[in-house]
Order: structure tokens, then C-alpha cells, then sequence
């Protein structure tokens, strides 16, 4: 008779563990890249306001 394989509803800590990094890992992707963006649109917002700051007071 062959051996009954292992169930597969079995607790393997080496996967979660791996799954966990692994959601961990693409969550810090993901909020680096939110946060790279939000920086990137503040920077363009700013540099917006600067020139036409200049430009307003140029006409004065």
C-alpha cells in the first residue's frame, strides 16, 4: 500500500513566514511608491506657485 501523502490544510511555518515577508514586502513597494508620488506632485505644486509668484511679481 502506498503512504497517505500529507494533508494539505498542514501548519508550514516556512510558508507563512515567506508569505508574510512577501505581503510585507509588496506593501513597502506600494507605499513607497504613494510616497514617491505625493512628493513628486509637491515638488510640482511648489515649483507651480514659485513661477507664477515670479511671474506676478514681475508685472508689478
Amino acid at each position: 500500500m502506498n503512504p497517505s501523502p500529507s494533508p494539505s490544510w498542514q501548519f508550514d511555518l516556512f510558508g507563512w513566514l515567506a508569505g508574510a515577508a512577501g505581503s510585507v514586502f509588496v506593501a513597502l513597494l506600494i507605499g513607497l511608491g504613494l510616497s514617491f508620488l505625493g512628493m513628486l506632485a509637491t515638488y510640482w505644486l511648489i515649483r507651480l506657485a514659485v513661477r507664477h509668484g515670479t511671474m506676478d511679481t514681475a508685472r508689478w
